[in-house]
C-alpha cells in the first residue's frame, strides 16, 4: 500500500509552506479526498457567481493545455 502525506490545511489555500497538521493516508483515498475538497469548495460558491467561475476555469484550463479556440 502506497501512502502519501495530506495537508489538512491545503497548500493551495494560502498555506504555501504546508504548515499545520499532516496525515499519511493511502494514495487512492488521498486522490478521492482531493476530489471531495473540490466538491466542497464548489458548494461554497454562491449560485450567482458559479457561471463566472466556470468561465474562468475553462479559460485558464485552455491556456494551460495550449488551446485557444472555442
Amino acid at each position: 500500500m502506497v501512502e502519501e502525506s495530506h495537508h489538512i490545511h491545503p497548500r493551495f489555500m494560502d498555506n504555501p509552506k504546508g504548515d499545520g497538521q499532516q496525515f499519511y493516508i493511502e494514495k487512492t483515498k488521498h486522490n478521492i479526498l482531493h476530489g471531495l475538497i473540490m466538491k466542497w469548495l464548489w458548494a461554497e460558491i454562491p449560485n450567482n457567481k458559479k457561471e463566472k467561475v466556470i468561465e474562468k476555469v475553462i479559460e485558464k484550463s485552455k491556456k494551460f493545455i495550449g488551446v485557444d479556440y472555442e
